[in-house]
């Protein structure tokens, strides 16, 4: 069995609804503390949704209502500022 290829884990973006690799998309998390959150690694706990590099550049707060309910205004600054603050992740 050389050659064979580990799991790839997928998640689908909450905007577009396009399925891919858990690597080429960003998390935001929802903390203990009710808001929501960046989670560049992927693994903090709680409530989490994933955005695809495009879709975190341009969603707005109309388009994460759906998926981040009440809080889609804290969602989209800070999708915002992070889209300021670095360039989105590569593949």
């Amino acid at each position: 069995m050389s050659g064979r290829r580990g799991h790839v884990p997928l998640r689908r973006c909450v905007r577009c609804r396009t399925r891919a690799p858990k690597a080429t998309l960003s998390r935001v998390a929802r903390g203990p503390d009710g808001g929501w959150r960046l989670d560049p690694t992927g693994t903090a706990g709680g409530r989490g949704a994933w955005l695809c590099a495009r879709c975190a550049q341009e969603a707005t707060e109309k388009d994460l209502k759906r998926a981040f309910r009440a809080s889609a205004a804290e969602v989209a600054a800070a999708l915002e500022a992070q889209s300021i603050d670095r360039p989105a992740r590569e593949g």
